[in-house]
């Protein structure tokens, strides 16, 4: 082979690898998730992906790429996704999100919806939850409490209009679904982003729960935990186990009817903090009270919620373990959602 033909040879094959090279690069470009960039960064990257391969690809790429983030990471940027998702699919995608990552897209799609459309759209909403969900609506309905609320405002007058507005809603559950994402929203304001704030403390740690009307406060007792536990950590109190002592002794003075709700609204939130290990989240459960019961409520909550939430079941039966045959029984149910909040169980006599 002639000289001549040996240099066009390698100046062909170095045109075809760069080539590839540069198809790989812009194509490894386009796929680089923006994840510490800021939210509306992170939307108008989920707007490209969601046009260019739908909805649903584009919400399992989301998945893939916060897999290893923190739980609250997780959440945020659901949100991104979930506001790009609304953006781009309108109503039509809402069954594209679903109860992963603390219901972070749900809860943006709703609240986008509802800013848009008005609170005269919650009836179709709540039906479109229904029909895409079965079920498995109740992350749906969370998302428009969470809306409502973020549409009505954070006043004490607000609160009781949005909890008379998911009242009216058929297949409300009565703790998790619309009334919980209004008290979850009144508590720690996820709706506004950087802008929100986590609702002050004041000398009445009950408030609102004492407060508001009969019907309402199952939930807002399950949901108090929570905002409890935020404000322990902005006042300085960062030890997991001396924070959930405390909230056991603020759900230890709820009023009698209510103190089962309370235990369990700790274990809801005992897996995030516990980095969805279950010996972690059993033991925050027994920092939370001494008494049998309380810790049982608790576990069996935790329990589902690891279920439920992360899908790990090795986890969820880890919760329950040491218990006394009876009681492990009954926590295990849980652990495999066959109970849980909208189905609660009698808890055996200790």
């Amino acid at each position: 082979m002639s000289k001549l033909r040996i240099g066009a040879l390698i100046v062909f094959v170095g045109i075809t690898l760069f080539g590839v090279w540069l198809f790989t690069y812009r194509h490894h470009a386009v796929t680089v998730v923006p994840l510490t960039a800021n939210p509306h960064v992170q939307e108008a990257y989920w707007k490209g992906r969601i046009s260019a391969v739908g909805p649903v690809r584009a919400y399992s790429e989301f998945g893939n790429a916060v897999q290893d983030l923190t739980p609250q990471k997780q959440h945020e940027d659901a949100h991104a996704f979930g506001g790009a998702l609304y953006q781009i699919a309108g109503v039509g995608g809402l069954s594209t999100c679903d109860a992963r990552f603390s219901f972070g897209c749900f809860h943006e799609f709703l609240g986008r919806a509802i800013a848009a459309l008005g609170l005269g759209s919650v009836g179709s909403l709540n039906e479109g939850c229904i029909e895409a969900l079965g079920a498995g609506s109740l992350s749906c309905q969370h998302g428009i409490g969470h809306g409502v609320l973020a549409y009505l405002g954070y006043t004490g007058d607000d609160l009781n209009k949005a909890l008379r507005i998911c009242k009216d809603l058929p297949h409300n559950d009565p703790i998790g679904g619309c009334y919980g994402g209004v008290f979850m929203e009144y508590n720690l304001q996820t709706m506004l982003g950087t802008e929100g704030r986590i609702r002050p403390p004041t000398s009445d740690m009950q408030a609102p729960c004492d407060s508001v009307a009969d019907a309402y406060k199952t939930a807002c007792y399950f949901w108090q935990p929570q905002w409890w536990r935020q404000n322990f950590f902005v006042a300085g109190m960062t030890d997991d186990d001396r924070a959930y002592a405390a909230a056991g002794v603020l759900c230890a003075q709820v009023p009698a009817p209510y103190t089962r709700t309370c235990f369990e609204g700790i274990g809801n939130i005992a897996p995030s903090d516990a980095h969805f290990d279950g010996a972690r989240t059993r033991t925050l459960c027994e920092d939370a009270s001494s008494d049998p019961t309380d810790r049982l409520y608790c576990k069996s909550l935790a329990a589902d919620s690891l279920f439920v939430g992360a899908g790990a079941k090795e986890d969820a039966t880890a919760v329950c373990a040491d218990l006394p045959a009876d009681q492990y029984r009954y926590c295990i149910v849980y652990a495999s959602n066959s109970a849980n909040i909208a189905m609660p169980l009698e808890a055996p006599s200790l």
